[in-house]
């Protein structure tokens, strides 16, 4: 799916304090440690525990709104919960749960899990798609591969308009815009643009072919009637 504006994007979940179950225990990994734990959730490369808690995914469809933007008001709250204590009377019930913005930990620390999964998995693989289709096309000629790459984009070229990093910034959402707080789907806007471009170019001759053809087909049918 290629989420829209409103769902954060960084690449950091919370540098000062590490990973809410090992602190410091992480750090050996790198700048960007954390691996896929599961549907929007992050695992631990050190100790092994995932992020959030929550059923991110379920929130985020009870979100979406009539164009399938996520909209976090529309959310459905009753959703937000840590489903390894579902009982609402335990401590932990609220803890570990992240509705795009943020989860708190126990020690009442910040971690950003949902906007580095949307950053470094969600449109890594968004971007991976387009130009494994697009390439699969020059080197098939297969218009099967065209057409879902042109799908995509047009999805892309939905949300792309009201795409901007610079609110998440003042959020405390990280990225790499040397310090100015500038992007648009990310804050390395041109690795997402070019990406784009060439994908569409590849595909551009059999649009051509298919646009011809259709308008070839209205003048046909317009002659008949």
């Amino acid at each position: 799916m290629v989420t829209s504006q409103d769902l954060p994007r960084g690449i950091h979940t919370n540098v000062k304090a590490g990973c809410p179950s090992c602190g410091k225990g992480i750090a050996p990994y790198g700048n960007y440690p954390w691996r896929v734990g599961g549907d929007w959730k992050l695992k631990c490369p050190n100790c092994g525990a995932i992020f959030p808690k929550n059923d991110f995914r379920a929130f985020y469809e009870s979100a979406l709104d009539e164009h399938g933007f996520f909209r976090r008001e529309l959310g459905d709250q009753s959703l937000l919960f840590n489903t390894e204590h579902p009982d609402p009377k335990d401590p932990l019930h609220k803890i570990y749960v992240d509705d795009g913005y943020g989860m708190m930990d126990e020690k009442g620390n910040k971690h950003l899990f949902i906007g580095y999964y949307n950053d470094f998995i969600q449109w890594k693989r968004i971007v991976s798609a387009l130009l494994s289709l697009s390439r699969t096309y020059t080197l098939t000629s297969d218009a099967r591969y065209a057409h879902k790459c042109g799908v995509l984009l047009d999805r892309i070229a939905d949300v792309y308009p009201a795409m901007d990093f610079a609110p998440f910034h003042t959020l405390g959402f990280a990225h790499s815009h040397g310090g100015r707080g500038t992007g648009r789907v990310t804050g390395r806007p041109l690795l997402a643009r070019y990406s784009c471009l060439d994908a569409r170019d590849q595909i551009l001759r059999l649009l051509y072919v298919v646009v011809g053809a259709v308008a070839e087909g209205l003048q046909i049918a317009e002659g008949s009637m």
